[in-house]
């Protein structure tokens, strides 16, 4: 079996690293591997995604800017920090971004590594189970309907209804996407 941050870097389909501060990233930049997370990002082979939190008079420095220029000609995607009210008690740049903004980050670096154009996907709907304790396993009936507002927003829909298993009793959904 490879090092733990060889496996996670294969294993990953996306890397986000957030908050990411001034020395994280500064270590990023400058190929530093001294620990779990950047090993895993040098051996990483997928998209990351790095949204930088530090203070205002910190993320304003050369050295960061610099640092941050280095990543993107590498091809990380950089979340800009919000201004706002900041740990440190000052007001200015250097706040987290949103988690709707770095979300969207993501979802962007993912489509641009991967091409999904012209390929059907299957998203499945059903209750789970998990086995919490070896006597009683727990279902959760919401996959279904969370899984069917993910996939309500697609125009080029086919359903077909069909039983996840013989002891559900319950129809469940498959979206085929195209």
């Amino acid at each position: 079996m490879p090092e733990p941050h060889v496996f996670l870097g294969d294993w990953a389909q996306l890397i986000l690293v957030a908050p990411a501060t001034a020395n994280v990233v500064g270590r990023i930049a400058g190929g530093r591997s001294d620990d779990i997370v950047t090993a895993t990002l040098l051996a990483a082979r997928c998209p990351v995604v790095i949204a930088p939190a530090m203070n205002d008079a910190m993320w304003a420095k050369d050295a960061v800017q610099e640092n941050l220029t280095t990543l993107r000609r590498r091809g990380v995607t950089i979340v800009e920090p919000e201004s706002g009210h900041l740990a440190s008690g000052h007001v200015g740049s250097g706040r987290l971004a949103s988690s709707q903004t770095i979300f969207n980050a993501m979802v962007h670096a993912a489509r641009s590594h991967y091409d999904l154009a012209g390929r059907r996907v299957v998203v499945t709907a059903g209750g789970t189970r998990e086995p919490i304790d070896p006597v009683a396993p727990r279902s959760f009936l919401s996959a279904p309907r969370r899984t069917q507002r993910i996939t309500a927003s697609r125009s080029s829909t086919s359903t077909l209804q069909r039983r996840c298993w013989p002891s559900c009793g319950r129809s469940c959904v498959a979206r085929i996407f195209s």
